[in-house]
């Protein structure tokens, strides 16, 4: 995945971190990412979580889970945050650049859609907010997942298929074959250190 410099707050996102701190609302609507010229909006899933680092400052982090589902890739080198200002609108209130090493910017190429499959981009942002004491989202279709609810289902299903897995390695003829109509069933055991094929059939 790419590597990011800290997000910066643009001239709007600080005058909008302001007003939070005398009381106003810092409302994310949404994030984009692309390469800082071909842009991709992405609806925010979660509410987000406040922060705080070394200094005492506080962020507001979103957990994102994007899911690809275009034909075209792109490259994931910026990441903007866009915010609701209560006197001025929708303004992008934080932006971050992929790092850079050696001139080569260190984004991350993101394929487009192959067979059906969408492609899944998780990653997390934060943006500076201070004391403001109301931080929220608009969040965006429910169809979507949060990271920690994507992590407990990958979990659940590593697993479903490590059982699995030790089941067929116990089973001394877990493979199946049909012959003819009739199903058997096959694997492989030692006579006299010797490995040999043995099959029977399903009863």
């Amino acid at each position: 995945m790419a590597d990011f410099n800290a997000p910066q707050l643009t001239p709007d996102g600080e005058l909008l971190m302001a007003k939070g701190q005398s009381g106003a609302t810092i409302e994310f609507t949404k994030v984009r990412i692309g390469d800082g010229i071909l842009m991709h909006d992405i609806t925010i899933q979660a509410q987000p979580v406040l922060v705080a680092d070394e200094e005492g400052n506080f962020w507001a982090r979103l957990d994102i889970n994007h899911t690809h589902n275009e034909p075209q890739g792109f490259w994931f080198k910026h990441i903007e945050v866009w915010a609701t200002d209560p006197d001025n609108g929708e303004i992008c209130y934080s932006t971050a650049h992929c790092k850079v090493d050696a001139g080569v910017e260190l984004g991350s190429w993101i394929p487009g859609m192959v067979s059906a499959s969408p492609y899944p981009v998780p990653f997390s942002v934060a943006s500076r907010v201070d004391n403001a004491a109301n931080v929220t989202a608009i969040i965006g279709d429910s169809n979507y997942v949060t990271w920690p609810e994507l992590q407990a289902e990958l979990d659940d299903i590593k697993i479903e298929i490590g059982g699995k897995l030790n089941t067929h390695l116990i089973d001394p003829m877990p493979h199946r074959f049909i012959d003819g109509g009739v199903t058997y069933q096959w694997g492989m055991k030692a006579v006299n250190g010797i490995a040999i094929f043995v099959y029977e059939e399903v009863i």
